[in-house]
């Protein structure tokens, strides 16, 4: 129809191209095209509403930060079971990698506890992103993926005040290190380097 799919986050993996689109059906759901035919993943958030016109529409999980790494293309999206977390398609069947942001149980809720991982950067076969530990106080500090266990690799912001995040922001590699901006709560938003130590931060301008 003239509504369109509106696909995004664009990415090649394993000779496929994987991107997100929207259908009324689905809402935005992770699509793959392997120059053949163009198939739906997986209907992550399997929820629809009705619009009031017995019309049912599909709720969205919103894939976002494509990024493949080994055999896997890990993403960022949302199921109102566990929130938004990190996601892994390994060229079948896309399931959830990690719930970094825990809740209780899988049962539908209004306001699942969401942990929403982004900037994905892969680094010595890891993966990197910024993401909410937290259940209380939000609190998106850098994280890491190895493949099996998503671990915080370090608290830059503390947890005090109103603030407890970092935000880790522009993920990039160059020459075996990750570089990217974060606020430690007390010299504001700097360049920060890690190299698979501890993260150091480089400038104080």
């Amino acid at each position: 129809g003239s509504v369109g799919s509106f696909p995004s986050n664009i990415t090649v993996h394993a000779g496929s191209v994987l991107f997100s689109a929207y259908t009324q059906e689905t809402g935005s759901e992770l699509w793959r095209y392997d120059g053949t035919n163009i198939t739906l993943v997986r209907d992550i958030n399997p929820t629809a509403d009705d619009i009031g016109t017995g019309t049912m529409v599909g709720n969205d999980s919103f894939p976002a930060w494509l990024t493949p790494l080994g055999e896997s293309l890990y993403f960022s999206a949302f199921d109102p079971m566990r929130g938004g977390e990190l996601w892994a398609y390994d060229g079948v069947d896309a399931t959830r990698a990690a719930d970094i942001n825990p809740d209780l149980n899988d049962t539908i809720k209004f306001t699942p506890n969401s942990s929403w991982p982004g900037q994905l950067t892969v680094l010595n076969d890891l993966l990197y992103f910024s993401a909410n530990g937290s259940t209380t106080t939000t609190n998106y500090e850098l994280w890491r993926f190895d493949g099996a266990v998503a671990s915080l690799v370090i608290d830059i912001h503390p947890n005090s005040g109103i603030s407890h995040s970092s935000h880790p922001n522009g993920l990039t590699v160059l020459d075996g290190a990750l570089y990217f901006m974060a606020d430690d709560g007390v010299n504001g938003y700097e360049l920060w380097r890690h190299d698979g130590g501890t993260p150091l931060m480089l400038t104080n301008i």
